[in-house]
């Protein structure tokens, strides 16, 4: 900067005839150009208040008050209408839990005592006790999601296996043991695992739920359904609900036969908790003497298998979106990733039991540390306690296998002789 032709306020240069022109402060006779001379109420350079100065602060420039400072001294200023603002807010907030009506009493109550600093706060503080009542209802178990689940395995219709190449339920395992591994299975090799959030993912999801409906099909009223077709008919209809849960977060996600309606949007954990409740009942059909006595013994393992994994799945409660818990896995630093890399390698290993045949006399995997006991963990599911409406979910299925009348029995007696049903009150006393 020269000062001979530079303003040493702006740096400026001077320019005749200009907002920039070159003037003296009337106090000190100092140079300056002629905005800053007209933007100052002081002079720069001695601190002399020019002729035209104001009132209060001359050596500020005009603006606006700090409002912070604006709130504190209000608030220091009226101690009573302060207390009172907060008092009302409070009850404002807590009213949120109850019903509209209470909070929007306390806002008629606040907008009519308070003052508008108040009210903006009493505002701030309704909106976020609104959202937190919000995540806690949403958080909390809600019946009629659960009865909205009932009510579509209910209503799903007999279905019949789609046989392919000669073959009966092999397309079915299949294709629900390829659903299994890649959901086990990061979305791209050495990369951690997503679980919400990934276009691709959910490209895949609903692509991997689409081949799972293609399965089976609604059989028609003429169709003589085998036991095949209810086992595999259910347990794919039971994979097809488990895909059609779209997380979006860690915690949220949509579903149709389960989230409330228009969006169908629910709380992942009570989502997973009452899909486990509905596959546990069906683990009591299954496990049934009806069904054991007439479906081959390496059919029904592989169904057990599936079945067990599901069970295995749905038990990871999440808390954020790479740490949870599970009551059946036993995850390093509670880590998604090493749940699923330690479930994906039990799985092999259970798949690889029920699939080979019998007169080989099992399999040696002394070598491992940990398989999953298929048979051990259908009956615990099978004996687990359920809320009274998941009760028999799974027998309205149209049985007609064999004869009429045996089908008829079947669905009148079928757990008469099976594992014991316990039916949870709600203090969770059996």
């Amino acid at each position: 900067m020269n000062p001979e032709t530079d303003c040493p306020i702006c740096f400026e240069s001077y320019e005749v005839e200009t907002e920039h022109a070159h003037c003296l402060a009337p106090c000190c006779g100092q140079p300056l150009c002629l905005q800053c001379k007209d933007c100052l109420q002081r002079c720069p350079f001695c601190r002399e208040p020019w002729s035209d100065a104001g009132d209060g602060n001359t050596w500020l420039r005009a603006g606006y008050p700090n409002p912070i400072s604006g709130v504190a001294r209000f608030c220091l200023g009226n101690p009573l209408l302060t207390y009172t603002g907060a008092q009302l807010a409070w009850s404002t907030g807590s009213a949120a839990f109850t019903g509209v009506r209470s909070a929007a009493a306390s806002a008629t109550l606040l907008t009519a005592e308070a003052s508008p600093i108040v009210i903006g706060g009493a505002a701030v503080t309704l909106a976020a006790m609104a959202g937190g009542a919000a995540f806690y209802a949403a958080s909390r178990h809600q019946e009629a999601q659960s009865e909205r689940l009932c009510e579509a395995i209910r209503n799903r219709g007999p279905r019949q296996l789609v046989v392919t190449r000669g073959t009966t339920y092999h397309s079915a395992a299949a294709q629900l043991f390829d659903t299994v591994q890649w959901y086990l299975s990061p979305q791209m090799k050495g990369m951690p695992h997503v679980y919400h959030g990934s276009v691709w993912r959910s490209a895949a999801r609903e692509g991997q739920l689409a081949q799972i409906q293609q399965v089976c099909t609604e059989a028609p009223s003429s169709y003589l359904m085998c036991p095949s077709d209810n086992i595999w008919g259910d347990l794919t209809f039971c994979f097809a609900l488990w895909l059609e849960y779209n997380p979006h977060s860690a915690n949220w996600g949509t579903c149709v036969s389960y989230g409330s309606p228009p969006f169908g949007l629910c709380w992942h954990n009570r989502w997973r908790e009452d899909l486990r409740h509905s596959i546990s009942d069906l683990a009591r059909r299954l496990r049934s003497e009806q069904v054991v006595q007439r479906v081959d013994a390496t059919e029904r393992a592989c169904a057990f298998c599936l079945l067990v994994a599901l069970d295995y799945i749905l038990s990871w409660k999440v808390t954020s979106p790479g740490f949870g818990a599970s009551d059946l896995l036993q995850a390093s630093w509670y880590r998604y990733h090493d749940f699923c890399a330690q479930l994906l390698q039990q799985f092999a290993l259970a798949w690889a039991v029920a699939r080979a045949p019998p007169e080989q006399g099992g399999i040696d995997f002394s070598e491992y540390d940990v398989i999953m006991d298929v048979n051990s963990h259908i009956d615990i599911m099978a004996a687990r306690c359920v809320p009274e409406n998941f009760h028999n979910v799974w027998v309205t299925s149209r049985l007609l296998s064999w004869s009429q009348s045996e089908a008829l029995s079947l669905e009148s007696s079928r757990l008469e002789n099976s594992y014991p049903l316990y039916v949870c009150s709600p203090n969770g006393d059996r």
